[in-house]
This record gives C-alpha cells, sequence and structure tokens, in this order.
C-alpha cells in the first residue's frame, strides 16, 4: 500500500507539473459555455434539455480529453524514474490511473459547475450527487481508454501517439450513450415545466456506463500486463 501511494504521489506529480495546461483548457472550456449559453439566451427551455445535454457533454469530452492527452506527454518521464524501482506493471496501472483520473475528474467537475452557473439551472443535492457520479463513471471510461492507447503505441513518436488517443475515442461512443441519457435526465430535475420524468432515476445510463468501465479498466490492465 505504501509503495502505491508512493506511486501515486510520484505520477500526481508529474500530472500536475503542467499545471498551466489545465488552466488554460479550463478557461477555454469557460469561454466555450459562454459563448453557447449566450446562443441559448440563457432560457433554456423544454425543448432544449436535449440540446444541453449534448452541449454539455461535448465541453467535457473536451475538457477530459485534453487531460488524457497528458498521458503521452507526462508517461516518458516517469518510465525513467520508474524503470528503477520493482514496481509490477498492475501497481503501474492503478497508480497512473489513479493520478489521471484525480486530474480528469477535478476538471470535470469545475466545467460541470460552470455550466450550470452560466446557464441558471437550478441544483440541489440530489441533482449534484447524480451529475457528479455520471461524471465520475465516464472519466473512468476516459481515463482507462488513454492509458491504454498511451501504452500500446509508446513505440511510436510523440505526435502519433497523441493522435493515437483521439482515434481510440470511437470505443468510449457507448459510454457516452449513457452519459447523455442520464444527463438528460439529471438535467430534466433542473428546470421546470420538463416533460422529462422528474421521478425517473438515470440507473439505466449509469448500469451502462458502470458495465463498460468494467471492461475498460480490465483491458487496460491487460495491456499493461503484456506490454510492460
Amino acid at each position: 500500500m505504501k509503495r502505491f501511494y508512493l506511486l501515486f504521489k510520484r505520477e500526481l506529480r508529474l500530472q500536475w507539473a503542467g499545471v498551466e495546461f489545465y488552466l488554460a483548457a479550463l478557461l477555454f472550456g469557460c469561454f466555450l459555455i459562454f459563448i453557447s449559453a449566450y446562443a441559448f439566451s440563457n432560457s433554456p427551455n423544454n425543448a432544449d434539455i436535449y440540446k444541453l445535454a449534448g452541449l454539455f457533454w461535448v465541453i467535457i469530452l473536451f475538457s477530459v480529453q485534453l487531460t488524457v492527452l497528458q498521458i503521452s506527454w507526462r508517461s516518458e518521464e516517469s518510465e525513467l524514474e520508474i524503470a528503477l524501482l520493482p514496481v509490477s506493471p498492475t501497481e503501474l496501472f492503478f497508480a497512473r490511473f489513479a493520478a489521471v483520473l484525480f486530474c480528469a475528474y477535478l476538471l470535470a467537475l469545475l466545467s460541470a459547475a460552470v455550466f450550470f452557473l452560466f446557464f441558471n439551472l437550478s441544483i440541489n443535492i440530489s441533482i449534484i450527487s447524480l451529475l457528479a457520479l455520471i461524471l465520475f463513471l465516464s472519466c473512468i471510461a476516459q481515463v482507462s481508454i488513454g492509458l491504454a492507447s498511451d501504452v500500446m503505441t509508446k513505440s511510436l513518436s510523440q505526435k502519433t501517439r497523441i493522435i493515437s488517443v483521439v482515434i481510440a475515442m470511437p470505443i468510449l461512443f457507448p459510454v457516452f450513450v449513457g452519459a447523455v441519457s442520464a444527463t438528460i435526465v439529471t438535467l430534466g430535475k433542473s428546470i421546470a415545466h420538463t416533460s422529462v420524468n422528474l421521478y425517473t432515476f438515470p440507473s439505466a445510463g449509469i448500469l451502462f456506463i458502470s458495465g463498460f468501465d468494467l471492461i475498460f479498466i480490465a483491458a487496460g490492465i491487460f495491456i499493461y500486463e503484456i506490454t510492460k
């Protein structure tokens, strides 16, 4: 456990070495939200719920994928340090997974907070907890695929490795289908006079995402074991 903690701290330190990168991504995301809120005239109605959910996940996808792209930029520095330590591939995967997930989830939460603020959406504990859960599960899938894609292309050039992360995004399509579906129900709870069933719990979408999370994590561990 102590060795994992040390690995996690090292990976987290490497990720936060590019803190200005995250600040730039957050500021750009805020600008995108501001422009979108202006286009929606800051007054979402019943017909806009589905558009809002789609727009919300475009912004989240942008934010999280920028974090995932950091993997290929920082992993080489990490590899040089870890090569001298007796670390198993599974330990390395989970340490790197936890560090990147922390950064990605934090950026996603900040983006979501700005989104709700600019669109004047009402929130309560139920909405916050549901949206936080959906964001967390989607981040797990994106980080898992990002790590697997990075280690599979470690012998390629830096530019090719970055492109490979983007190419792997279609694999995440089912996850975002579930995320958007669950978000529609969640956003419906924050908008009055909506046709979305306010008493519907987005369990189907959450379970759908969770299933893919388990598959992607297992695939990531397997790829790390056979390539490290």
